[in-house]
């Protein structure tokens, strides 16, 4: 039986780096690994799906940080894409009939199915009324709304919406709301459409709320938002088109707001902002701030103010949703010649009124031109990202592609910073921002390059943190790296107050850079896939996630998935725990020596197949803290009331050898 290696070596494998390492080889060799959803634990620790061409390594799986903590709890079918937690444990489902739905906590023990013979698929998981709701598919009923409250006797479909086997359900994504101790859904029970239901989790508090687009006709019910008063959403019934809808729960005070375009023609107003019992949105050139009813619904007409009118006719139009500071609401008009649209007359707006609606007219705070660019369109203006910083508000838009502009807006200084940036044509524009202090992490403005660099905020001027790849861009476009286009990344993963990002170097592929914004401070990493080859070929970059990876960040640890191309697609992780590597854990089955609690604050509990001579507890170091007689039982107990919390390796010796095992105080 093979023994332990040396203390001295176990000291040394658990320094505490920042580095890219291997964490375990699921699929053994070159062959790939496929990983479903990550997700962190309350402990901190991961639990992740993998699928191999082998069925023993199939399942779901825990790590800790370390390669003997990293096991797989569970052999099952498939990869698990929809994690969902739900009363301290995470729940998934599995490809195994009759056990579809499925949840652990990181343990063995912990990890069990609630069995349904009839349940064949669950999709969107929410949770409402300390209940988990969701779509369950079966062969007698179809897709239905079911609900589990983690017993086998409380997991069962609620109501039987479409009756036998139609489909009631399709999903719960833009289509769902919680407000007053309902759920709110989407759902066709075969004779009124798709309607707005709502439900308390039991079969007689699960109804149709209002048949809004009488017979079968379906009332295209979408954007579900919900105020502090009340259900906003878009419904279409044929009197009026589609319009706003309000509903506060009850069937006589679920209404049309307002037929803002008269007759049948539809309106979709801006996004909805909400202050107290009010909605505030925008539809044309008018401001509506309403409680949800017609009457508790009053209009802003935003018309030229005099000190903003110019000796050539202007066309205007109000962009993206209104922002509320200091009970005062900002909005954002563009503003271009209609006699000679394409000179140097376009400008931008920054306006605001009182969120009384009581100003006679809009007042200007700022406003802009933009020499040498084409008229200012409002299809271009109507995809323009913004974001909140503080007290700033942050504004991106695109005019005339490639060509983008970022406007960083404070309304308690009614200060606007201005900057133009310039991207090639295959660019995406930002629609999502990291700040860091006065840094708002952002792309340096080159015409065929797309480079990491910030805004500083506190003087308007955007630094080139380093040219990464003086060719080309550093980023990827969708299609991954072999299409060559440029994307710019906007996500950094900050791990220990370290920086790192995702870039493309010549010799060394994507790789991880590590960056403290200034030049010197940004290198890379690691190459992981040594030359010029990128580390997660399997899975590219793709348009949809922004230059996110598959993985997850935990407040200790990053563990992801990468290539190195030896050991194919595999875990990887920033090393940050203890990693025991090279510790022969195999002496004694971790899943047949129990510790526990784990973690524990004030006695744990051993027990072993065998006898127990001693007992160490090592700190991270590998210093032994405690040491205990095993007294040849088979089972001790260990006060660690008196340790400090943190991470310790208990050293279990029987008559055949050691083990070494990870016990957390806490």
């Amino acid at each position: 039986m093979k023994k332990t290696l040396p203390l001295l070596f176990l000291a040394s494998a658990m320094a505490f780096g920042q580095t890219p390492n291997l964490l375990k080889d699921i699929n053994t060799g070159a062959p790939n690994s496929k990983f479903g959803e990550f997700s962190v634990l309350p402990t901190n620790n991961i639990v992740f799906g993998v699928a191999t061409p082998s069925s023993s390594t199939n399942g779901i799986w825990f790590s800790d940080g370390s390669t003997v903590g990293t096991k797989q709890l569970k052999s099952l079918p498939g990869t698990f894409t929809t994690i969902t937690e739900y009363n301290s444990k995470k729940y998934f489902t599995a490809n195994t009939p009759g056990y579809i739905l499925w949840r652990t906590d990181g343990t063995v023990a912990g990890t069990d199915s609630i069995p349904n013979a009839n349940l064949l698929s669950a999709t969107s998981f929410t949770v409402v009324n300390n209940l988990l709701f969701f779509i369950g598919n079966t062969a007698a009923n179809g897709t239905e709304l079911w609900r589990s409250d983690g017993t086998i006797a409380g997991t069962y479909m609620v109501k039987d919406i479409w009756a036998t086997t139609g489909n009631a359900l399709s999903t719960f994504s833009n289509y769902k709301g919680f407000y007053n101790g309902f759920l709110y859904f989407l759902a066709n029970n075969g004779i009124n459409g798709a309607e707005l239901w709502k439900t308390d989790g039991t079969t007689a508090g699960t109804n149709l709320l209002k048949d809004i687009n009488p017979g079968t006709a379906t009332s295209n019910i979408t954007n579900l938002k919900v105020g502090n008063n009340g259900l906003y959403f878009y419904a279409t019934e044929p009197a009026t088109g589609t319009e706003l809808w309000y509903s506060d729960g009850t069937i006589a005070n679920t209404q049309l707001i307002k037929d803002v375009a008269t007759g049948t023609a539809s309106a979709y107003a801006s996004e909805l902002t909400f202050a107290g019992n009010y909605a505030y949105y925008h539809y044309g050139k008018t401001i509506y701030k309403s409680n949800g009813t017609s009457a508790g619904t009053t209009t802003l007409y935003i018309s030229v103010a005099p000190s903003m009118s110019l000796s050539t006719p202007m066309q205007e139009a109000m962009d993206r949703r209104l922002e509320i500071h200091n009970n005062e609401v900002y909005f954002l008009i563009k503003k271009n010649d209609v006699l000679s649209p394409f000179t140097q007359t376009d400008s931008l707006l920054f306006c605001k009124s009182d969120l009384n609606l009581t100003s006679v007219t809009r007042v200007l705070v700022s406003e802009f031109s933009f020499p040498g660019i084409s008229n200012l369109s409002s299809t271009q203006l109507a995809s323009t990202g913004t974001s909140k910083h503080g007290s700033s508000f942050i504004y991106v838009f695109a005019n005339p592609l490639p060509n983008y502009h970022i406007f960083v807006f404070n309304p308690t200084l009614n200060h606007v910073k201005a900057n133009y940036n310039k991207f090639n044509s295959y660019s995406q524009p930002m629609t999502t921002y990291q700040t860091f202090g006065n840094k708002l992490y952002f792309p340096f403005p080159s015409a065929q390059d797309n480079e990491p660099a910030y805004l500083d905020l506190s003087n308007d001027n955007i630094y080139l943190i380093k040219n990464i790849n003086p060719v080309s861009s550093c980023f990827y476009n969708s299609g991954g790296p072999s299409s060559g286009n440029p994307f710019w990344n906007y996500t950094i993963y900050t791990l220990n107050n370290k920086n790192y990002f995702l870039a493309n170097a010549p010799g060394s592929g994507l790789e991880f850079w590590e960056t403290d914004f200034t030049t010197l401070g940004t290198n890379l990493v690691k190459d992981i896939y040594p030359g010029a080859n990128d580390f997660d070929y399997i899975s590219p970059i793709m348009t949809n996630n922004y230059g996110k990876i598959n993985g997850v960040l935990t407040p200790n640890n990053f563990f992801f998935a990468a290539n190195d191309g030896v050991n194919g697609l595999e875990l990887w992780s920033f090393i940050n725990t203890p990693n025991s590597v090279g510790i022969d854990n195999q002496t004694l089955n971790e899943d047949v020596v129990q510790i526990f609690p784990n973690p524990g604050s004030e006695k744990i509990t051993i027990q072993s197949p065998e006898l127990i001579n001693e007992i160490k507890v090592c700190n991270a170091l590998g210093a032994v803290v405690k040491k205990e007689d095993g007294n040849q039982n088979k089972e001790a107990n260990i006060n660690v009331s008196d340790l400090c919390n943190g991470i310790y390796f208990i050293i279990i010796k029987t008559t055949s050898g050691e083990s070494t095992h990870k016990f957390i105080k806490n």
